[in-house]
């Protein structure tokens, strides 16, 4: 039971060690954008709780590793729309819905949709594809590839960052800052963040001077015609490896003597140790 816990991101994969996980309730957090991997390996999950987030985009996709999902609750009532999980069940939904038609009688939701506005508080079972507005989804449905990738973006503190999304085929791009009220990343100078709606399908997130206000998650979002489609990145500080303590010389007294050498290391990530063994007959790795 992760519920309540003021969770904000889940990274992906982060349940690949946990494959046999029956329940998993994520309610009452302040989960945001859901990534298309962090469910994959959840093959044998009956029941997710999504509901009291502010949950606004699943990227395609997200749940469909969850083959034995039979409970789905996203929002907790139709009034729930206003405060919590907010679905637009536009074209980007088109998949959610096949999705939950596929599985039929076995999986029972409480989706409801909080736009369009004439589908306000409408759950997504009572729709048909045409509510969804895609002329052609196959033609037109976007990939997304973020260099470097989401899963490595880690800056040193006082560093620079640079991640390129581009969108295939190419359609309108943009970066935006999560937080409880999202907001567009703004153009600074140097300080922060720098970014460009970008027509041509390729867009950049610059930050610069990186600190502590700068973790956090960020999504690229590219639209083309009615399709849209969305990527979640987590920005993270990190510091070099630093040796804090170092291997002092051993001396021994007798052949068959053993020697222990201790080092203490630091960073972020938390960095390997290898050791090296240097002698006339060459040198040896342990």
């Amino acid at each position: 039971n992760l519920g309540q816990n003021e969770l904000s991101y889940l990274p992906e994969n982060v349940f690949q060690y946990t494959p046999n996980l029956y329940y998993l309730l994520l309610n009452g957090n302040n989960l945001e954008t859901i990534g298309v991997r962090v469910f994959r390996d959840l093959q044998r999950l009956i029941q997710l709780s999504l509901y009291e987030n502010a949950i606004f985009s699943m990227v395609e996709g997200a749940l469909y590793g969850t083959t034995s999902l039979f409970y789905l609750q996203w929002n907790f009532d139709p009034s729930d729309i206003s405060s919590g999980n907010s679905l637009i069940c536009d074209c980007s939904a088109l998949w959610l819905h096949r999705y939950i038609q596929e599985k039929g009688r076995r999986i029972e939701t409480t989706v409801y949709c909080a736009g369009p506005p004439d589908l306000n508080g409408t759950d997504i079972t009572a729709l048909s594809e045409e509510h969804f507005g895609c002329d052609d989804l196959s033609e037109d449905s976007l990939q997304m590839r973020v260099e470097p990738s989401c899963d490595s973006l880690v800056v040193r503190r006082g560093g620079c960052l640079r991640v390129t999304c581009t969108s295939t085929p190419s359609g309108r791009t943009s970066w935006t800052r999560l937080g409880r009220s999202s907001t567009a990343v703004a153009a600074h100078t140097c300080r922060s963040y720098s970014s460009c709606v970008a027509q041509s399908g390729e867009s950049e997130l610059v930050i610069g001077d990186a600190s502590d206000q700068d973790v956090g998650n960020y999504i690229c979002t590219a639209t083309l015609k009615n399709v849209t489609t969305a990527v979640t990145c987590h920005v993270s500080l990190g510091e070099p490896p630093s040796v804090d303590l170092g291997p002092r010389d051993q001396y021994l007294g007798w052949p068959g003597d053993t020697a222990y050498f201790r080092v203490r290391v630091s960073g972020q990530p938390h960095p390997s140790v290898e050791w090296h063994h240097e002698s006339p007959h060459g040198t040896r790795s342990r």
